[in-house]
């Protein structure tokens, strides 16, 4: 009896792997044949016009502008920067990189001139087509350093402290003025805009490209006062660029030191030089 149940068992398993079987081979034939899909490469003839798109390349390549249209009239340009840039020529003009001239290509976006030109990255020192032309209010009646890029306290060097001071105009151009009353005429005769120290004068505006904490050190430095901590609590508290009445009223009352010099409401910077005009300032 109990045989006969294993072997119904057996028998009725059989049958339906069959007919499972018979129902996936059948699945298959309907459906459509599966086959691997190729990789296609993109390709494109399409060319760059590398004089109006920056194009990157490797100057030990090859055809390191083949992307380019026109491809023979285009050469790997190693710039002074440390960019390599497929252009049409090399830079031929003058450009002063050690009075901040920088090459540059016209021929990006939207523009009709396609050429090199030369990019001053201190225009206040040195401009012209080459950056070559040296502005003769910068350092006037000092000695410009030779590295643009020194700070404003090492870039004009006046000589002997005793004769001539170091004085910055209100946009921060430095130049040496005479302590000499006698000596007249030119910048270097701008005894009346160096007062001897202590002077409200000499630290009467906020130093273009400084902030109220390096005014506030320059006024303690004026008058020898050590705690500029002080000052700067009231130049904030006033948020003026330019001293005042009020200002200096304030700043009096944390020392005897500042009454040494008597604040005049009146003053006027002495500003003598237009450079584009070339034209001193009545």
């Amino acid at each position: 009896m109990d045989f006969e149940k294993i072997f119904s068992i057996l028998l009725i398993t059989s049958i339906l792997v069959l007919f499972i079987y018979i129902y996936k081979s059948l699945n298959k034939v309907s459906q459509a044949p599966k086959f691997p899909v190729p990789y296609i490469p993109f390709t494109s003839d399409k060319k760059v016009d590398c004089s109006s798109v920056k194009v990157p390349c490797d100057p030990n390549s090859e055809n390191p502008c083949d992307v380019c249209d026109g491809t023979e009239q285009m050469k790997c340009v190693s710039l002074p920067d440390g960019q390599n840039l497929c252009l049409p020529k090399s830079p031929d003009i003058n450009c002063n990189s050690e009075n901040g001239g920088k090459y540059i290509w016209t021929g990006y976006g939207f523009t009709q001139s396609k050429d090199w030109q030369c990019l001053c990255t201190r225009p206040e020192i040195y401009n012209g087509p080459d950056c070559g032309i040296r502005n003769p209010s910068y350092c006037s009646g000092g000695t410009l350093s030779s590295n643009i890029n020194d700070p404003l306290s090492k870039i004009c060097d006046c000589g002997d402290s005793k004769i001539k001071k170091l004085l910055f105009r209100d946009n921060n151009t430095p130049m040496c003025v005479s302590t000499d009353s006698s000596q007249g005429g030119g910048e270097e005769g701008l005894y009346g805009n160096y007062r001897t120290m202590p002077d409200w004068r000499n630290v009467y505006f906020m130093r273009a490209g400084t902030d109220i904490n390096q005014w506030a050190q320059d006024i303690a430095n004026q008058f020898n006062y050590g705690n500029f901590g002080s000052i700067e609590i009231i130049l904030n508290k006033y948020g003026s660029k330019k001293l005042n009445q009020d200002i200096v009223t304030e700043i009096s009352n944390l020392s005897s030191v500042f009454s040494n010099s008597k604040f005049d409401p009146t003053y006027q910077i002495v500003v003598p030089y237009r450079y584009f005009t070339q034209t001193y300032i009545p």
